[in-house]
């Protein structure tokens, strides 16, 4: 990342990267060829189902996906 924010290189990063970058670098969107959509599952054992930093991430990840069917 120091690379490409110093102008001398170039990443490939997903695009949720731009909310968090802002304006300290330029961003390039791919053609739409390129453009992947992934999909991510989350899976856990089931005695830890009741831990807290489970229960947050399983919900965030429903978040997610209702504002980005």
């Amino acid at each position: 990342m120091n690379m490409v924010s110093g102008e001398l290189g170039h990443s490939l990063l997903p695009g949720r990267v731009i909310a968090l970058m802002g304006d300290a670098i330029e961003f390039t969107l791919l053609l739409p060829k390129y453009q992947v959509r992934q999909r991510i599952g989350l899976m856990y054992l089931q005695a830890n189902e009741s831990n807290p930093n489970i229960l947050a991430l399983a919900a965030e990840a429903r978040m997610l996906h209702r504002n980005n069917p």
